[in-house]
C-alpha cells in the first residue's frame, strides 16, 4: 500500500515544525561561537627559515657544493631538533618548561629539494612563538 504526499501535506509538516527548523541551527551557531570565544585558546605559528650555503656573489657554485648543502640540511635539521638546542633555548629565553615540552612546540622540516630549513613554533602567545623560533635558529648557527 503506497501513501502519497502532495505539496499541501509537505507544507503542513514544515509549518508544524518550523520552530525546530529555526531553533536547532541558531542554537548550534550560538554554542559554536561561545565555545570558540571562551573555551578554545588561539594558537599562533611563527616560522623562520634557514638557507644552507654561501652567497651567490662569492663566485661559482659547483654541483658538488649544492649536493653538500642538501646533505647539510638534514644535519642542521637534526641539530635544531636536538635536546642540547632545546636546553640552550630554554636557558637563553628563561622559559619555564622542559625540553620535551619545548620540542612539542617546535617543528623542523627540510623544504623538499632545496637547501632551506623551515622552523615552525606553535604557541598561544604570538610574541613567544616568534622569540622561540628565532632563538632556535640562532642557536643552530
Amino acid at each position: 500500500m503506497e501513501q502519497e504526499l502532495d505539496l499541501r501535506d509537505l507544507l503542513r509538516i514544515i509549518r508544524k515544525r518550523v520552530i525546530w527548523l529555526f531553533l536547532i541551527p541558531v542554537t548550534a551557531v550560538i554554542v559554536s561561537a561561545l565555545v570558540s570565544l571562551f573555551v578554545i585558546k588561539p594558537q599562533y605559528e611563527a616560522t623562520t627559515t634557514l638557507l644552507i650555503g654561501r652567497a651567490a656573489d662569492q663566485g661559482h657554485i659547483a654541483y658538488q657544493d649544492i649536493m653538500m648543502y642538501r646533505q647539510l640540511v638534514s644535519t642542521y635539521s637534526e641539530i635544531a631538533k636536538s635536546r642540547s638546542v632545546a636546553e640552550a633555548v630554554i636557558k637563553e629565553l628563561r622559559l619555564n618548561m622542559t625540553t620535551d615540552e619545548l620540542s612539542d612546540l617546535v617543528t623542523v622540516n627540510a623544504v623538499k629539494d632545496t637547501e632551506i630549513i623551515a622552523i615552525k613554533v606553535k604557541n598561544s602567545d604570538p610574541d613567544m612563538a616568534r622569540r622561540i623560533a628565532n632563538q632556535v635558529l640562532t642557536t643552530c648557527l
